[in-house]
């Protein structure tokens, strides 16, 4: 270009590569424009998918926690009952124990009876002794510890050998 004007053919061109211009640059709007619209577009695809894909997740999460509850109702039901059946047992069980513990242990009526019995003979026994002057001073002695008793010193011996002495009657 020179100083003086453009020439018509020059203007021509410059306007004709305006106008190019001018449509590349719709064209590049309209295409940004169908950008926004399928970036847009894939977004709401995306979203979907993973609402999709997370409702199926928890559906199953759902079913494995429904089936976790019915098993620890299970195992709640399963625990109880055990629970029921020792503490039946252990009601049943306890007092039969200590009845055959106190069965071992106490006597029966009847021999609770039989000893009163042998007491009472073993009492009179007992008083006609002492009545009879029969009262021993009976002691372990020395250190074997043999039976041993009081003897009256004063009284005659018996015996072949006087191995007999007369008790001392206290």
């Amino acid at each position: 270009m020179s100083e003086r004007g453009a020439s018509p053919e020059e203007t021509v061109r410059l306007g004709l590569l305006l106008e190019n211009a001018q449509a590349q640059q719709q064209g590049a709007a309209e295409s940004i424009d169908q950008l926004h619209s399928l970036v847009h577009g894939l977004d709401d695809v995306v979203r979907d998918e993973i609402r999709r894909t997370l409702i199926e997740e928890l559906q199953g999460l759902d079913a494995e926690i429904a089936a976790s509850i019915a098993q620890l109702r299970r195992l709640r039901r399963t625990v109880s009952i055990r629970a029921a059946a020792w503490t039946i047992g252990a009601a049943i069980v306890v007092p039969l124990l200590c009845g055959a513990v106190l069965g071992a242990v106490h006597p029966s009526i009847r021999r609770i009876g039989q000893l009163e019995a042998q007491r009472t003979a073993l009492e009179r026994n007992v008083a006609t002794l002492r009545a009879a002057g029969g009262v021993v001073d009976l002691r372990r002695c020395g250190r074997r510890r043999r039976w041993c008793v009081r003897v009256d010193r004063r009284a005659p011996r018996y015996g072949r050998q006087g191995e007999f002495a007369v008790v001392d009657g206290g």
